[in-house]
């Protein structure tokens, strides 16, 4: 397994190597992350059963060490390997952006699987014995309820997950679409749309309604791009911080000083999604330089007026 692996990952391994380490310090500028980006992800660790299953994964490998079976054993080690592997201060080194603790918490469920399935397919085996005492009849029923209580116990916990959404992650509304419908119809194609925003993980910003969906819905230029603009050379990514950071934090649309910061990025429109962000109709609708061109429900579009008369 090790091997097909190695395999499948191969060419992105190679493409590391040649592409990404030589200009490591001009892209990311180093290999230690930013300050606040390896926090341990604890709100994962509360979420659903998630706390209770570790523990019982955990009894699991407490078992397979009692039992002397080096593969469960195996199993428990490398998480504590991936763990260490991403907290590297704890031995003197510094945290790997690339590997970070939320990125090993998410994939837990894989190892918990397999140490809570050994835990009980181990007990099942041994209880078999005991069961052989019954008669016939007995153990087929007790087989039954075995394979009944099994069969509901997951229906009722896969039903439980069919509507779980995380809400933060919800940007996009029907009325945000037919808003950027009409902006694909309305506006040049060349227009760039300054979007709500908000620091998400480490310094990485992300988009707080459908406005930043319009790259993808509707074919025009937004002001934060995906956050794959973390793989940016480093003087891209600074600009698209920078420029993100001073419009959450502006104390006025009318700010001078925004005015100009948005003349300078070629922001041509505004797109107000319905979940909003710093800026919103109230404050948009009272400024001489943002004309409304589109209202349905909660989602605006405005044309920026950087030449109107203040």
């Amino acid at each position: 397994m090790a091997g097909v692996a190695l395999v499948f990952a191969l060419p992105w391994l190679v493409r590391l190597l040649v592409r990404l380490m030589p200009d490591v310090g001009t892209i990311y500028g180093g290999w230690e992350g930013p300050t606040g980006y390896n926090d341990f992800p604890t709100g994962l660790i509360d979420t659903g059963w998630t706390r209770q299953l570790l523990i019982v994964a955990g009894v699991g490998a407490v078992w397979g060490l009692l039992r002397r079976r080096v593969d469960v054993v195996g199993v428990a080690a490398w998480v504590g390997l991936w763990l260490l592997a991403a907290n590297l201060r704890v031995v003197g080194l510094f945290d790997f952006w690339l590997l970070h603790n939320s990125s090993v918490v998410i994939s837990f469920w894989l190892p918990i699987g397999l140490l809570i399935g050994w835990l009980v397919g181990d007990l099942a085996h041994l209880a078999r014995r005991d069961l052989e005492r019954l008669p016939e009849w007995g153990v087929r029923w007790a087989g039954a309820l075995l394979g009944v209580g099994l069969l509901a116990l997951s229906g009722w916990t896969a039903w439980r997950m069919v509507d779980v959404v995380n809400p933060v992650t919800v940007l996009t509304t029907r009325d945000d679409v037919h808003g950027m419908q009409w902006v694909a119809e309305h506006t040049p194609e060349d227009a760039r749309f300054l979007i709500n925003t908000q620091l998400w993980q480490g310094d990485l910003h992300m988009g707080t309604d459908g406005g930043w969906w319009l790259p993808i819905l509707s074919g025009r230029k937004v002001t934060l791009p995906s956050v794959l603009y973390q793989h940016s050379p480093a003087t891209e990514k600074r600009a698209i911080v920078d420029f993100a950071l001073a419009m959450e934090g502006a104390a006025s649309v009318d700010d001078p000083a925004v005015i100009e910061r948005l003349r300078q990025a070629g922001v041509t429109h505004v797109f107000v999604g319905a979940r909003g962000g710093r800026f919103m109709p109230k404050d948009l609708d009272a400024s001489v330089y943002f004309a409304l061109r589109y209202a349905s429900g909660p989602v605006r579009v405005y044309e920026f007026m950087p030449d109107a008369e203040g």
